[in-house]
């Protein structure tokens, strides 16, 4: 999985070209991405661009899905249930398909892997694996809490645009998709270290 990032962020850097999906076995670059491992952003809009956050939020979906499926772990008898909510639902909303609930919630509510599951999601024997899922879950809701905190203050201002000098000081700064980047390459090595 590192080593596929890795391939990934080599080639955007020196080639400027950006992968449209970190799910498996897929080796054309123009797809749009695999469902089940597409970012929450790319699953709310099929309008949304392709950015090096969503790439690297599929590397977590992939991750996930595999060790779900392979490794011993105590959701065992929630796992059909949980496939199918976190990489399975869809909607059709207004003819636009849609799937990004499921992926939204356990990210930024924990539910049925992280923090407000109950039990949270454990791997037999293997408290680095629980200890990274923990710490990629909680980037991704961290990401997710400054975008909808900055795209409100974004609304606001196109509401009020007379209170620009107190509303734009507010807004939290946006992560850049570098440090992003960085960012996921430090746990992935904190993990493999």
């Amino acid at each position: 999985m590192y080593d596929a990032l890795q391939g990934h962020k080599q080639v955007f850097e020196k080639c400027n070209l950006l992968h449209h999906d970190g799910g498996t076995w897929n080796y054309k670059w123009d797809l749009r991405g695999t469902w089940d491992f597409m970012s929450i952003d790319l699953l709310g809009s099929m309008g949304h661009s392709h950015k090096i956050s969503n790439v690297l939020e599929s590397f977590l979906w992939v991750l996930l899905y595999y060790i779900l499926l392979y490794l011993l772990h105590n959701k065992f008898d929630e796992l059909k249930k949980i496939i199918y909510v976190i990489f399975k639902q869809y909607t059709n909303y207004y003819g636009e398909v849609k799937g990004e609930e499921g992926k939204y919630t356990a990210v930024m509510t924990g539910w049925h892997i992280g923090f407000d599951a109950y039990p949270s999601l454990e791997f037999t024997g293997n408290k680095p694996l629980i200890k990274f899922m923990q710490k990629m879950l909680i980037f991704l809701m961290n990401c997710r809490a400054r975008e909808t905190a900055a795209h409100h203050s974004l609304v606001l201002l196109s509401i009020f645009p007379d209170c620009s000098d107190y509303i734009a000081p507010l807004m939290p700064p946006l992560p850049m998709q570098k440090e992003r980047q960085d960012d996921v390459e430090l746990l992935f090595k904190w993990a493999l270290g």
